[in-house]
C-alpha cells in the first residue's frame, strides 16, 4: 500500500485518537438518538464524525504542547545563550 501523509498522521497520533474517542462516540449517538435515519446511516455519521472531531481534538492539543514546548526551549536557549555571551575571566594563570 502507498504511504500518505494522512494515514501517517493518524498512525502517528493513534494513541491519542484513541483516548479521546470514546466521548465522540457517545455524544454523536446522543444527537441522532430521536433522529429518523436508518442505522446504517447513524452509524456511518457517527463513525466519520468522531475520527474527524477526535482527530481535530488530538492535532489541535499536540500543536498545543509543541508551542509550549518550543517556547520554553526558546527561553532557555536565550538563558544560554545570555550566559555564553558574558565574559569570562579565567583566574588560572
Amino acid at each position: 500500500m502507498r504511504r500518505t501523509r494522512l494515514l501517517d498522521s493518524l498512525s502517528a497520533n493513534a494513541y491519542g485518537l484513541y483516548l479521546v474517542h470514546y466521548t465522540f462516540v457517545v455524544w454523536l449517538q446522543y444527537v441522532l438518538l430521536t433522529a429518523a435515519l436508518f442505522a446504517v446511516v447513524k452509524a456511518a455519521i457517527v463513525f466519520g464524525g468522531t475520527l474527524v472531531l477526535s482527530f481535530i481534538t488530538v492535532l489541535t492539543a499536540r500543536r498545543a504542547l509543541d508551542w509550549r514546548a518550543a517556547t520554553s526551549r526558546r527561553n532557555a536557549l536565550t538563558e544560554s545563550q545570555d550566559a555564553l555571551a558574558r565574559p569570562t575571566y579565567n583566574t588560572r594563570p
